[in-house]
Formats: structure tokens, sequence, C-alpha cells
């Protein structure tokens, strides 16, 4: 995923991705219970951070990166 995402160059998209993964929860009808919303917002703005880091032109992905993992307790 961060390979196709890589050097893409630009302005982060990251606030606006988050907020439309948000807006998704809701139009998915998912529980509004606020220890949930908050583990889930936790999780995708976790999980855009290393896309994040990437969109330089001049980045590189490195070939063995390991996946990272994530619980509702945060990354592991």
């Amino acid at each position: 995923m961060l390979e196709i995402h890589a050097r893409q160059g630009g302005e982060s998209l990251e606030p606006r991705f988050v907020a439309c993964f948000v807006k998704a929860l809701d139009d998915a009808e998912l529980p509004d219970d606020a220890d949930f919303r908050a583990g889930m917002r936790d999780y995708i703005e976790w999980a855009t951070k290393d896309v994040v880091s990437f969109l330089a032109a001049d980045s590189v992905v490195p070939p063995q990166l390991p996946v990272p993992r994530w619980s509702w307790d945060g990354p592991l």
C-alpha cells in the first residue's frame, strides 16, 4: 500500500481522508459509541501517517518493511 501512494508529492490529504473515513462510519450507520469512534479515528490517523511520510518525490519505501499491526489498544 505504501508503494502505491509513494512519491505522489503535493500537500498531505490526510485531514480530508480522515474526515471522509469518519463520514463513512456515519454512512454505514456504525455505532455512535464514543470509545468505538475514538478507536476508529485513532486507527485511521495512525495508518495514514506512514503513507504521508513517503509523499516526497525522492522517497524510497524499504523493500522488506514489516506490515504494521494495530489493536483496539493501539499499535502493536
